[in-house]
């Protein structure tokens, strides 16, 4: 997770953070992430409950429309 962090933030810096590639990265660690929250809850027993998909969605395409424009 720490080398895509890493890479995401320098491909931000040369890029800028609303480019395609930052994008990608981004998600990437969004999903390293949740497998990593799933590893740990399956070993504390903890129950994990999903945000609804299109909310998330959302927000994305907010923040991206907010990169462009500054």
């Amino acid at each position: 997770m720490e080398a895509v962090r890493k890479k995401m933030e320098d491909t931000a810096m040369i890029l800028g953070l609303g480019h395609p590639k930052v994008y990608q990265l981004s998600r990437e660690l969004d999903h390293l992430h949740n497998q990593w929250e799933r590893e740990c809850a399956k070993k504390k027993g903890d129950k994990i409950y999903r945000i609804h998909c299109n909310a998330s969605k959302v927000k994305e395409r907010e923040s991206i429309q907010i990169y462009k424009v500054v």
